[in-house]
C-alpha cells in the first residue's frame, strides 16, 4: 500500500528492512557460525537476551529461521 511503514520487495532486495546495531551484531556472530551460548557469553549478555533478539530479528525479517534471517540480511547487506 502507497504510504505504509510495510517493506516492500524491489528485485532480491527488500526496501525498507533494517535492524538496531545490536541485532546486526547478534546476527553477524550467528551467521560467523556462533551458537547462541557463545555469542551472549562474547557480548556478556544473558543467552535469554540473545534468543529474545534472535526472535525479533527473524520477525522483523519475516524469516522462517535463523538461517532464513542470515540469507535475508546477507541479501539486504543488513550483514557481511
Amino acid at each position: 500500500m502507497p504510504g505504509s511503514n510495510e517493506n516492500e520487495l524491489n528485485g532480491d532486495r527488500i526496501v525498507g528492512l533494517s535492524l538496531t546495531e545490536r541485532q546486526q551484531e547478534v546476527l553477524q556472530l550467528f551467521a560467523d557460525g556462533e551458537a547462541l551460548r557463545e555469542i551472549a557469553l562474547e557480548l556478556g549478555i544473558a543467552h535469554q537476551t540473545v534468543k529474545n533478539l534472535m526472535i525479533i530479528v527473524r520477525e522483523r525479517l519475516g524469516a522462517k529461521s535463523s538461517t532464513h534471517a542470515v540469507a535475508i540480511a546477507l541479501r539486504n547487506e543488513l550483514i557481511a
